[in-house]
């Protein structure tokens, strides 16, 4: 606590036993060198666009991937990496270059699933497990919270960074925003942030459980959040080893109990429904989970910010004053709508709730993860969007609920205040937390509001590859989505025992299984409503050919049906 309570200014890095600099100068320049090949062969075969439709979209996006005109920006405040003044090139270079493991000859368009780690962040963090390994006591007890505390100080900087160059809280814009107004998020970077959370959890700090606290919920101002743009303290961020965990702390410091239910909407996340069950349960509450129909109804589907009312609408019809806990995915994950936390944040204000937001998926695609949100409780995974090695999550947790939120793991920080009690939980593999100033690093240099313009620009091209091909549509407006969307799958690829409307998960599976192993590509496939739809994802090392050859392996598999 001493250590995150030093100012920026003030703070200096402990002596750090592993050469980050070489990791990601290394990568950096092997990324360069797989761009230059691809350049050279795609200028010697004239490359075709992946769709006649949308060429001059793609023109746009390989400038955009080039870094043509433009630098990586620092983003993060921590500096630039040396050497590397000039963008990174993004798409499949990223691949041939071996920024990410991803194998070459897959189409794998999946990264919402389990995200995919990027080679510096493993390789800091196989050195740090060696570091660890040749003096295990010294490492432990002597070196490794100095260097955890710097990776905490680290992600809070990326976590403010990320509500910077997130999409709209509100997801107003139909399309993807311009390069003139992504660079204004980043010239935003000096705005104040965070207008107070949901509701403020007050209660003794002494107590052995959050039940014996007794927190209450005091309503703030139905104000919304402020303009993103601030520093997140770093003392109001603990590391965790993925989102489920900090999902459950939060779930317990919940002033849940009789009168005072749990609610969520349907498409929340399917785990985080069980763990509200399992939570209310104990304590005597009610889980409130208000079925929300998918296709939202037609008054929701013809603009986004339609979608958005709509959406903000149902938290002001069903959510009860006064509830212990009101919960919400900043991105759903079956159905990978983009949610309009802020504005839920401002109801749950005047109804005097604490609000948890699910943020699985938003470090490194919509952001907003601290006290911009308005949210008591922000959790979010490090391994998706933002593409750390997996065992990774980050918390953000409001000043005010610090006192009643308590790790489930109690060890020797407990009673030494919220950040010691979180930083500890037994002795463990921390080199997943210990990477995070190398991702960071190589993150700086591909810039991150280039990374969220390039990965929204693709799936707005992809969205056009796949419907056009198809003749189908999506659910929801673009505007709705992030880095990730829904596309209706034409009936000819469904079996003829699921078409109109018919389908099920069983069909679903199959035709997931039929692409993954028949063709080579990894992509989700999702009943809603009787309808199949390809949840596609448009990670930063993808490019428009990934989804014309999904495009085709869709269309290969009616033809198998035919």
């Amino acid at each position: 606590a001493d250590m995150l309570a030093v100012p920026r200014a003030a703070w200096t890095r402990p002596s750090v036993p592993i050469d980050e600099a070489a990791i990601v100068s290394a990568a950096c320049s092997r990324v360069r060198e797989a761009a230059m090949v691809e350049r050279t062969l795609s200028e010697e075969e004239e490359e075709e666009p992946a769709s006649a439709a949308t060429a001059d979209a793609e023109a746009r996006l390989r400038a955009l991937a080039r870094g043509d005109g433009g630098s990586a920006g620092s983003g993060s405040g921590q500096g630039e990496v040396a050497g590397e003044e000039t963008a990174l090139p993004l798409g499949r270079a990223l691949v041939t270059g071996r920024a990410f493991h991803v194998e070459p000859d897959w189409c794998f368009v999946n990264h919402g699933a389990f995200g995919g780690a990027l080679v510096p962040g493993v390789e800091a963090a196989q050195q740090w497990q060696r570091v660890a390994e040749a003096q295990p006591l010294r490492f432990i007890d002597r070196e490794l919270f100095p260097h955890v505390v710097h990776s905490i100080r680290t992600m809070a900087d990326c976590m403010a960074h990320s509500e910077r160059d997130r999409v709209p809280s509100a997801r107003c814009a139909e399309a993807a925003p311009s390069a003139e107004a992504t660079e204004a998020a980043e010239a935003a970077g000096a705005a104040a942030a965070g207008a107070g959370s949901a509701g403020t959890i007050t209660g003794g700090a002494d107590s052995g459980s959050a039940a014996a606290a007794s927190p209450t919920v005091a309503p703030a101002s139905d104000e919304p959040a402020a303009a993103a743009g601030g520093d997140i303290n770093p003392a109001d961020v603990v590391l965790l080893p993925n989102a489920t965990t900090g999902l459950n702390v939060a779930i317990a410091a919940a002033p849940l109990g009789p009168g005072r239910p749990a609610f969520t909407l349907s498409i929340c996340y399917g785990a985080l429904k069980k763990m509200l069950d399992f939570a209310c349960a104990r304590a005597g509450a009610a889980a409130i989970v208000h079925e929300t129909p998918f296709p939202p109804p037609a008054e929701a589907r013809g603009s986004a910010e339609a979608f958005a009312e709509w959406v903000v609408g149902l938290y002001e019809t069903h959510l009860p004053a006064g509830a212990g806990l009101a919960v919400v995915d900043a991105v759903t994950s079956n159905t990978a709508l983009a949610m309009p936390v802020a504005r839920i944040a401002a109801v749950c204000r005047r109804k005097g709730v604490p609000l948890l937001v699910d943020g699985a998926h938003a470090l490194g695609s919509v952001g907003g993860c601290g006290p911009e949100s308005g949210a008591t409780w922000f959790v979010t995974n490090c391994h998706k969007w933002w593409s750390s090695p997996r065992g990774l999550a980050a918390m953000w947790v409001s000043p005010e609920a610090q006192a009643a939120t308590r790790p489930l793991v109690v060890s020797h920080g407990y009673g030494s205040g919220f950040a010691s009690e979180f930083v500890w939980d037994g002795c463990r593999d921390y080199s997943a937390a210990l990477s995070v100033p190398a991702v960071a690093a190589f993150r700086r240099a591909m810039g991150e509001a280039r990374v969220a313009r390039y990965c929204r620009e693709l799936l707005s091209i992809a969205v056009d590859i796949l419907v056009g091909a198809w003749g189908t549509d999506t659910p929801v407006p673009l505007g709705c989505f992030s880095h990730m969307a829904l596309v209706r799958v034409p009936d000819g690829a469904v079996h003829p025992t699921g078409r109109a409307g018919a389908a099920t998960s069983a069909h679903a599976k199959h035709l997931q299984d039929a692409l993954h192993e028949g063709h080579k590509v990894e992509c989700p496939v999702k009943c809603l409503g009787g309808r199949l739809y390809v949840r596609i994802s448009a990670a930063v090392y993808n490019c428009p050919a990934d989804y014309a050859r999904l495009a085709a392996a869709v269309q290969a598999c009616a033809a198998d049906l035919a």
